[in-house]
Formats: C-alpha cells, sequence, structure tokens
C-alpha cells in the first residue's frame, strides 16, 4: 500500500482462486484442511461449461495479483534519473544497507523491489537465501469469457481483465531455461 501511494497507482488486485482437485487424493486432502484462506467447496463443476471438476474444488480466500506491468513502468517514472544505464545493466553492489536505511546512488529508499526471475541466486544480497530456480512457460490469451478470479488445476489460469488471461502451461521446479521447450508447445 505504502509503494502503491508513492507510485500513484494500484498495484495490488485482490482476487480469489479456485483450486480444482485433480483426483481423489487431492479432494481427499482438501476436505481435511483447516485453514482460514481455505474453505472447501461442495460443488463438483465451478463452471460446466469451463471446467469440469469432478473432485471438487477449494477457494483460496486472501488471494490477489500483482500488477507487474504497473510495479515496473511506475517504478520506472518515479526513480528513473537521466544518466541511469538501462534497467538490464542494474547494478546491485550499488545498493548500501545502514542500520534500518537502503541507499542507492545517494537516494535514501524505502524498499527494494527485485524482478530479477531465476537470475537473483546470482544476486549478491540474496545468495545466501535458500532459492531455486523453477521454469515453466505461460501464454497470453484472449478467452470470450469473464471468469471472476484464478484457477489453478496444474496450470494456472489468471484474468488480466477485458478477457485477456495469463496461462501458467507448464512448471519444471528447478530447472529454469530460456526460451520455449518441446513441452510447453505441447501444453
Amino acid at each position: 500500500e505504502h509503494l502503491a501511494a508513492q507510485l500513484g497507482q494500484p498495484l495490488v488486485e485482490p482476487m480469489p482462486i479456485r483450486r480444482l482437485c485433480r483426483d481423489a487424493v487431492e479432494q481427499g486432502r482438501a476436505r481435511d484442511m483447516r485453514h482460514p484462506w481455505l474453505s472447501v467447496g461442495q460443488h463438483t463443476d465451478t463452471r460446466p461449461d469451463l471446467f469440469h471438476a469432478p473432485f471438487g474444488s477449494l477457494d483460496i480466500h486472501q488471494g490477489w495479483r500483482l500488477d507487474l506491468a504497473a510495479l515496473l513502468a511506475g517504478s520506472a517514472a518515479r526513480w528513473a534519473m537521466p544518466d541511469q544505464v538501462a534497467a538490464a545493466c542494474f547494478d546491485w553492489t550499488a545498493i548500501r544497507f545502514r542500520g534500518q536505511g537502503v541507499r542507492w546512488q545517494g537516494h535514501a529508499v524505502d524498499c527494494v523491489v527485485s524482478c530479477e526471475g531465476a537470475a537473483i541466486s546470482e544476486n549478491p544480497h540474496w545468495h545466501s537465501l535458500p532459492l531455486h530456480a523453477d521454469g515453466g512457460e505461460s501464454l497470453s490469451l484472449h478467452l470470450p469469457i469473464d471468469l471472476p478470479g484464478a484457477i489453478s488445476a496444474g496450470f494456472t489460469l489468471v484474468p488480466l481483465g477485458r478477457q485477456r488471461y495469463w496461462l501458467g502451461a507448464t512448471h519444471h521446479p528447478g530447472r529454469a531455461v530460456s526460451g520455449p521447450t518441446d513441452a510447453g508447445r505441447e501444453a
């Protein structure tokens, strides 16, 4: 909220998430789960015209979507300097942590947002964190439907507004590759 106020635009959109159970085992785990952010659906079809869910589903409350494009554009506009090198050449060693404050190129900043993807494992500030790169492929889609929230079922479908969607089509834990793969083409 603080960063959104500084940038003058909303960055986070609350978003309900529906997890479709893929089999009886997952359905059983969902029914046994007790958490304030989860509720198990008693229905078997989320939207029969779109998704068949014979093993039921669970709703994940308190979900949200970060508008990464707004974050990056707003940050670039707010903190850009005429002599600044392109973002691809950002020098992480220029960040100085002092007490409770952070300084970058002589400017006091409230926070540091790292949008490096798998390259974060090479970042000198985060190398001690137990991070593991995950790979996967996604698609941007236009669908003639309006879903009220995200769907998770071995893939992730996230509404972006105006019938545009982000589809996380594949997931490869521990393996980050760049460019399309055969698995992505088949998905």
